[in-house]
């Protein structure tokens, strides 16, 4: 008797629950609500996984237009800011799969990274004498990110984003500022691409004493630039 007289208020209390949920369910309009509410928590649950992908965009980044080709031939024509995976340490964009709802996170949004692709370009507005001028910018990619070529001459420099990139002279710049940590790669003449490191570049300053000299006040591209000044002279 001691057992049942210990278990039956829980019994009571569980059944009075289920009643009053059926109840609360068959009340007007609790069908449109419980779909409301499903509704919302889909919508956070979107907001939430976007706002994922702009904590890893690059600072300032500007949303362009991309014509890329995969490597299973496939090509795409779609606009997207560049992001970096923080944990694969890997540029990528994003490719928005209208076919799919938005609801459906996983399938509308996907990452294109730089290893699953054959090319990379994006029309550009380029400042030739003075003059706007439209072309086309091309990228190349390797294991991590896409790099652009935005410095002409004996040594070259690559860039992992076209942001904050002037072009000036002969569709390339030579008095404009780019952001340091956009550069990823440099290469003398045909050769292969180097990291952009101090020592890659004084290996190649051996011979221009006022180039080394501005590279050990830390001054990268002013260094290059007065290299390659030298090398036409």
């Amino acid at each position: 008797m001691k057992y049942h007289k210990t278990y039956f208020p829980i019994f009571i209390s569980f059944f009075l629950i289920l009643v009053s949920n059926n109840l609360f369910a068959q009340y007007p309009g609790m069908g449109s609500f419980r779909t409301q509410q499903s509704q919302n928590f889909i919508n956070r649950q979107t907001t939430n996984n976007l706002a994922l992908l702009n904590h890893s965009r690059y600072i300032g980044n500007q949303e362009l237009t991309y014509h890329i080709q995969q490597k299973d031939s496939v090509f795409k024509d779609f606009s997207s800011f560049m992001y970096y995976d923080t944990i694969t340490h890997k540029s990528f964009l994003i490719f928005e799969n209208k076919n799919f709802p938005k609801s459906d996170t996983a399938h509308r949004f996907e990452k294109i990274y730089s290893n699953n692709t054959l090319k990379i370009s994006l029309p550009y507005v380029f400042n030739i004498n003075g003059k706007d001028t439209e072309g086309t910018l091309d990228g190349s990619p390797n294991d991590t990110c896409w790099v652009f070529k935005v410095m002409r001459g004996s040594l070259r420099v690559y860039a992992k984003t076209t942001d904050f990139i002037e072009y000036d002279n002969e569709l390339y710049f030579t008095n404009a500022e780019i952001i340091p940590s956009a550069i990823v790669a440099i290469q003398l003449n045909n050769g292969p691409l180097l990291q952009y490191n101090f020592e890659n570049l004084k290996n190649i300053f051996q011979s221009d004493p006022s180039a080394i000299r501005l590279l050990q006040k830390k001054k990268f591209l002013k260094a290059i630039r007065k290299y390659n000044s030298d090398q036409i002279k």
